[in-house]
This record gives structure tokens, sequence and C-alpha cells, in this order.
């Protein structure tokens, strides 16, 4: 229950049919993924938002069976594959978001013949997210990911990103940060561990709900799918049975056990390959790549039909999801094929251009930009080179607007 209340209130979820309208070109779907791009585009906005209330509608046949003691599976089922399609529409945006567990969850309950068995299976998914990231930071960069500035690095470029530093974290001590850093590398490669056993869960549940706490304080990145996932899952152990009269249907339980194993290896697979970026399997953010001083983004100069110039710097808008925005803007800034990338620079002007008011467009000019990261430089712009020119013609909305 605390699985379909979450997905029922997630942003994600409500937000992801918009994914479906925003045209062929800003569609940047990750790696392995260019299906999503035609499935969208098949869907439309409008699809999209059916594909939603059938999401729903199946959570909530899934939720009244539960409470009637009747754990049919194949609403749960079904809502997995829908969600594979509709959480995978916001992977377009050009940053992944790393929403995976969610499907990998509702599969597994789906699959599951028993309710323990979906629970352990859940631990076992949790476990690669947790493990595989830890895995990599110390494989690509040894001790420094804990007894150098790295962490604090990485803050920086969130705190960028954001458009603050958070309250009280920029007085905190260069050993501070080494400390979480090493706190948060034991407690990743120790969780497969201490899921296996229940007292095990009793450290590691409340010391990870901790660090996604303040790693949310901190760095602005906030998890609540995964830490309240966690402490859903807490009191129920591993031991849970079904209430009597329960009734289950479904694939037998051969064929139950097989998927559920599949299932759980193609989630570690994804781990330990290590990219972060892929649907409906990827590892989770490793943190293990070394951030620099300068951060690229993309501005634009934009020439209105009054003979106005407008400059767009769309780091600093305050509205909508910041790190979404801040995942199109690198895949439009550092795309290496101009004959990609214009297009896309084009679909995102054309996909923002209600912030013109009504304004007339007679043309833009795309850069990309460098930015200091110092907090005490405030995002001030270090270099920037052309990208390209967009005429008129590539800056008209489409017919339906």
């Amino acid at each position: 229950m605390a699985l379909i209340a979450l997905l029922l209130l997630a942003g994600e979820v409500r937000g992801a049919p918009a994914w479906a309208g925003v045209g062929a070109e800003a569609m940047r779907p990750p790696a392995g993924a260019e299906w999503l791009r035609a499935t969208a585009l098949a869907l439309g906005q409008q699809g999209g938002r059916l594909l939603l209330f059938g999401f729903f509608v199946c959570l909530l046949l899934g939720g009244v069976d539960t409470l009637r003691g009747r754990e049919r599976r194949w609403p749960f089922g079904l809502a997995a594959l829908v969600a594979v399609v509709l959480l995978g529409l916001p992977q377009l945006s050009g940053t992944t978001r790393h929403v995976h567990h969610l499907v990998w969850l509702l599969a597994a309950v789906g699959l599951a013949r028993q309710p323990e068995h979906a629970i352990r299976a859940a631990w076992l998914l949790l476990a690669a997210v947790y493990f595989w990231p830890g895995v990599h930071k110390v494989a690509t960069l040894g001790g420094d990911f804990f007894l150098t500035d790295h962490v604090l690095q990485n803050a920086r470029w969130k705190w960028l990103q954001f458009g603050h530093v958070p309250p009280l974290v920029g007085a905190l001590p260069p050993w501070a940060w080494r400390v979480g850093a090493a706190g948060v590398v034991l407690l990743e490669l120790t969780a497969p561990l201490c899921f296996a056993f229940e007292r095990g869960r009793r450290v590691a549940i409340p010391a990870l709900v901790a660090f996604h706490l303040l790693t949310e304080w901190a760095m602005g990145i906030a998890f609540p799918s995964l830490w309240l996932v966690l402490l859903a899952l807490w009191p129920i152990g591993d031991t849970t049975t079904a209430p009597a009269g329960t009734e289950r249907r479904g694939a037998g339980p051969v064929a139950a056990v097989v998927a559920i194993v599949a299932l759980v290896l193609a989630a570690h697979l994804a781990g330990l390959r290590g990219r972060v970026e892929g649907w409906p399997f990827a590892c989770y953010p490793t943190f293990d790549r070394r951030a620099g001083p300068e951060m690229p983004a993309l501005r634009l100069s934009l020439t209105l039909g009054n003979g106005e110039t407008r400059v767009w710097e769309p780091w600093r808008w305050r509205d909508g999801d910041r790190q979404l925005r801040w995942g199109q803007l690198w895949a439009l800034s550092l795309d290496r094929r101009p004959e990609r990338r214009c297009p896309a620079i084009a679909a995102f002007v054309r996909q923002h251009q209600w912030r013109l008011g009504g304004a007339t467009l007679l043309g833009a000019t795309a850069e990309r930009v460098w930015l200091d990261v110092d907090p005490a430089a405030h995002g001030a712009i270090v270099r920037q080179r052309e990208l390209c020119r967009l005429p008129a013609a590539l800056l008209q909305p489409a017919p339906n607007g």
C-alpha cells in the first residue's frame, strides 16, 4: 500500500504525460532507449494522459484487492508494464531520472506468488540501487572519493544548479565532507549484507534515510521515492505471510521465480556496467566523475520583432524542475553533432516561447557558456562559444501550438 500511495503522489508520475508532447527534436532518449521517442510520438500528450489514467486505475484496483485480502497480481503487473512507458517519458529530457526502482518494485509485486517473495525481491533490488554506486566510486577514484574535496566540489555544482547554498552548509569544514563521503561508501558497500538480516536492517535503514535527508539538505539531491520505500519496508522484514483466505492468481511458481530472478539479475547487471543513463535498467548515480571548477550551460540571445534583444539564461529560471532543466541544458550544449544539436535547441526555444509574452521572434543565437561554480562567483560566465544561429523559420511553433 505504501508503494501505491507513493506512486499516486509522485510528481514524476503526474508530470510524465507532458513529455509526450514536446516534439521529436526536443526528445533526448537515453542510450539504448530510442523506442521511447517513437512511443512518445505515437502517444502524443493526450495519449500520455490516458496512459496516466490507466496507470492510476491499475494501482487503485491493486490497492482495493490488497485491502480486501484478494491480492491479485495482474493489476500490479499491468501497472509495471504501463510504468515502463509512463515513467520513461521524462527520460526524454536528456537526463536520466532515477525512478527505476519504482518500476522494479511494481514488477516484483506483480510477479511474486506470496507477499514474502515480493519483500525478499524488494531487498535484493534495493541492494542493487546502493551497492553498485559504491563499487564504482572505489573502482574509479579509490580513496580520493573520501580523502580529497571530491564530494565538496560536486556539491558546488549542485549549489549552482539549484541556485543557492543551503543554510549552514557553506560553513562545514572540509573534513566533515570527507567523513560524510567515507560513511556513504561504507553504507553502500555493506547494504546487501545489511538488507539480508533483520539486525542489519535495523542499522542500515535509519542510516540510509539519514544519508538521503542530509544529501537533500547539503546538496539539494532529493530522493523521497527511495527513503520512503525503505521506511515502508523496514517493519515488514522478509517474514510476511499471506493472510488466511488470500487469493493469488497468475503464472505458476516456477515461471514466477524465473521472472523474479531475471528481474533482480537485470538490475544488478545494470549496476555492474556502471552506466547511469538507461531505461528501464541503469546504475544509480555514482558521483565517480571529477567535477571541475567550471560547469557548462546554454545561453540564448533572442532577436524580437521590435528590434529588442532578449537574453535567456535558463539556469536562472526559478519555475519548473531545475534538475530536469539542467539535464536539458547539458544535453543541448554538449551535443557534438550540429545537425542534431541545432534543431534540438530550436525545439527548446519553441517549448519556452510563452516566456516572450506573444512577442514576434525573428531569430536566435545559441552559445555554450562555462560558469564558475565557486559560490562567491555567483555563477559568473567565465567563457563562451557560439554554437549556432537559428533563423525565424526554425523557431515558429507547430500549427497545433
